[in-house]
């Protein structure tokens, strides 16, 4: 295992920066850039003794890496045990499910859980794999908070049907599938709407820069609510985001999958609360793993 978490953190090394599917890379960064403010001393020193200043642009680390190996065709034994799925599955009464898992680990959620134990033994890992646990976390706990990455079973197409390409073991994902929308006057899919568009379309004025959306966002949220956020468990939080995020579906057959940047506007409050959440449970589980 430690062998292979060195090859994975010798490829990345390799990979050119391009954009990322989940939250858009830029709103993933965004999530890590707000955390980081919130670490304790002794979290902030640990993830970049391990990550250097490189924590926002990590973030991304996920999908660049599947990208590469989409492009490339590559096989790496055991990465997709790790880190290919990156939604929640719940069923038709809101429940975590198991019912789309195609490898030995399941979905996002067993998959995160796996990161954090490990890294609950740092001290006793390798710093590549160290290095490698804490990117997965960065990445996937932006994604359980995502409005478009519950996969919903009452919806066969919340995000594309999933089969395993034969001989490989890897999952191919038909996209096509995916609930389509015209948004703005283009074709584009439903996902796309939530994971890439819905944060910076609201504030075009800030354009690319991280500190104003942080300085607008955390000023809607006390400490109280920081706290009152970071309570539960990883389970808890994916079906609280499962019941916030059900509502999207029903927003877009209203609007008959026609939608524009005002539909975005009316839902504001959805796209920067789960953002924020994402951004203060992040911090704690960095602060509850290197405490």
């Amino acid at each position: 295992m430690k062998r292979f978490l060195v090859v994975i953190v010798a490829m990345a090394a390799l990979l050119a920066p391009q954009s990322a599917l989940a939250w858009g890379g830029w709103s993933h960064k965004l999530v890590a850039y707000i955390a980081k403010g919130h670490l304790t001393p002794e979290a902030k020193e640990k993830v970049e003794h391990y990550l250097g200043n490189n924590m926002v642009n990590d973030a991304t680390w996920m999908d660049r890496v599947a990208s590469w190996t989409k492009k490339s065709k590559a096989h790496i034994p055991g990465y997709y045990q790790t880190s290919s799925w990156h939604m929640v599955t719940v069923d038709k009464n809101l429940k975590l499910s198991n019912a789309r898992k195609y490898t030995n680990d399941g979905d996002l959620i067993p998959n995160l859980k796996a990161c954090l134990k490990r890294l609950e033994n740092y001290q006793n890992m390798t710093d590549s794999a160290v290095v490698t646990n804490l990117r997965c976390v960065l990445h996937m706990v932006g994604d359980m908070h995502c409005p478009s990455h519950t996969y919903y079973l009452e919806f066969p197409h919340t995000f594309g049907e999933v089969s395993p390409q034969k001989g490989s073991g890897i999952p191919k994902i038909r996209r096509n599938d995916q609930r389509r929308v015209i948004y703005n006057g283009k074709k584009t899919t439903y996902h796309k709407v939530w994971d890439g568009l819905s944060i910076r379309a609201l504030y075009p004025q800030f354009g690319a820069k991280y500190e104003p959306y942080r300085q607008e966002f955390e000023k809607l949220y006390t400490a109280k609510d920081y706290k009152k956020i970071c309570k539960g468990t990883i389970e808890d939080w994916a079906l609280e985001n499962a019941r916030n995020n059900r509502a999207i579906y029903d927003w877009i057959e209203e609007r008959n999958h026609n939608i524009d940047t005002a539909f975005l506007e009316e839902h504001r409050d959805l796209s920067i609360s789960q953002l924020m959440k994402s951004a203060y449970r992040l911090a704690h589980v960095l602060n509850e793993c290197f405490k």
